[in-house]
């Protein structure tokens, strides 16, 4: 359904945040990709957050492309 949601939207609309104390739909997949990375790696050896992980940069660092931002999805998507 994410998927499908995101299809409609146009890059500029993923990127934007609907109000001040709120993510775009961008910064969420980042987060989630990033979250997804460091909780799923090694998880069977390696317990929580790794410490290579640049959390607040998931909130700072902006996607440039739908490509880049489509390729974190299913990278985030695969780990399950």
């Amino acid at each position: 359904m994410a998927e499908k949601a995101m299809a409609q939207l146009t890059f500029h609309e993923l990127c934007t945040k609907p109000s001040r104390e709120s993510n775009s739909i961008a910064t969420i997949v980042k987060h989630m990709h990033g979250n997804m990375l460091s909780r799923w790696t090694n998880f069977l050896t390696e317990d929580g957050e790794k410490a290579w992980r640049q959390r607040d940069a998931e909130f700072s660092e902006l996607y440039t492309t739908r490509a880049a931002l489509k390729q974190d999805w299913h990278c985030g998507r695969l780990m399950k």
